[in-house]
């Protein structure tokens, strides 16, 4: 556990006083990349099953997996050459972070997103955690990451973004519904007044608070009409928050909309900021479910990485009301990331490292 406490120590004082350093941010990259691929057998709750090579070898795909034929390539490749199995947690390994470089990379030449920032909030919001566990999505997920940047090019290069959303769903398979995003960034939020998303948004904050199980309800009788959805209901039932946590999930979505209110006043791409928006929109229908329904969410609230970052590159500039804003959200996010680690959560305690 110590090494996440040391990791959330290098990346907040980077954050806060080398945040426009490129070489800090591609050093961070490298530690935590280090970190992920060579950690023992028994990290993350999936780790040994990706250890092992534990999956299906025959190319003999269900119609459940038929289309994550990248990465049934991947196993079997490993399996037919009989090189150590431990290369399939390698492979995620390499493509989580190949992708995050090369995401990193296009957000700060679009929109002088901050390396540092960028890894910052990859980790703050929990997604490095998560490849612990769930590798194989999580990698998808950053290949989304990267496709979602040709949305903000010019008409012929934003098709490119089906292709990397057909490599992500060749990952896994829920990448596949977040593909009408090209069409869902022509919803224009910018032209709405501040006060009139936040009352829209904040209205559908309640209704899924007290009405979680009708949405619940909703929710599974549309995924049911796609089989090779089917595996997501599993296990999908409606959370259970404290009052506490509903005011925990509220001071959050009170911070989106801080983010989002910088990006109209400072990023001139309104798709930009209309994807931001429709993140923050499903994250809040998503945020009272768990189990495996629950985890769709991750491929757009990933770019939520990105809206965050590019906001607080300028920190600096804020007045005292944004930089409590900030310090706020890296206190209250790194206390419960490392709060919920502490405890077990993804079983990544105890850490080691094994080469």
């Amino acid at each position: 556990m110590t090494i996440f406490y040391i990791l959330y120590f290098l990346l907040t004082s980077f954050c806060i006083f080398a945040n426009k350093s490129r070489i800090m941010g591609m050093f961070l990259m490298i530690l935590l990349f280090i970190i992920l691929t060579f950690r023992g057998i028994n990290v993350g709750s999936d780790t040994i099953m990706y250890y092992t090579n534990n999956f299906n070898t025959n190319l003999e795909f269900s119609i459940t997996n038929k289309f994550e034929i990248s990465f049934q390539i991947i196993s079997y490749v490993i399996y037919e050459l009989g090189v150590n199995p431990r290369w399939c947690l390698y492979s995620l390994s390499i493509l989580t972070f190949l992708f995050l470089y090369l995401s990193a990379r296009r957000y700060n030449r679009l929109f002088g997103t901050s390396y540092v920032c960028f890894i910052y909030f990859f980790f703050l919001f929990d997604f490095y955690s998560l490849a612990f566990n769930i590798s194989r999505q999580i990698a998808a997920v950053v290949i989304l990451l990267y496709g979602y940047s040709f949305l903000f090019e010019n008409e012929k290069k934003r098709y490119f973004f089906f292709i990397f959303v057909l490599l992500a769903a060749s990952f896994h398979i829920s990448s596949l519904i977040f593909a009408p995003a090209f069409w869902g960034i022509k919803i224009n939020f910018c032209d709405k007044s501040f006060k009139m998303v936040f009352a829209w948004l904040s209205i559908l904050f309640i209704f899924v608070v007290f009405s979680k199980n009708t949405l619940l309800a909703f929710l599974t009788s549309k995924f049911s009409l796609f089989e090779f959805y089917n595996t997501y209901l599993d296990d999908a039932e409606t959370s259970t928050k404290s009052i506490t946590g509903i005011l925990v999930d509220y001071f959050q979505f009170l911070v989106s909309m801080f983010v989002y209110y910088w990006l109209t006043k400072h990023v001139s791409n309104k798709y930009f900021i209309n994807l931001f928006v429709l993140s923050i929109l499903i994250g809040i229908i998503f945020m009272a479910f768990y189990g495996n329904i629950g985890r769709i969410r991750y491929g757009i609230i990933i770019f939520q990485v990105v809206a965050y970052a590019t906001c607080f590159t300028h920190f600096i500039s804020f007045k005292n009301t944004g930089k409590l804003v900030f310090y706020s959200e890296i206190l209250l996010h790194g206390y419960f990331i490392l709060a919920a680690l502490a405890n077990g959560a993804y079983d990544i305690k105890p850490y080691y490292i094994t080469f």
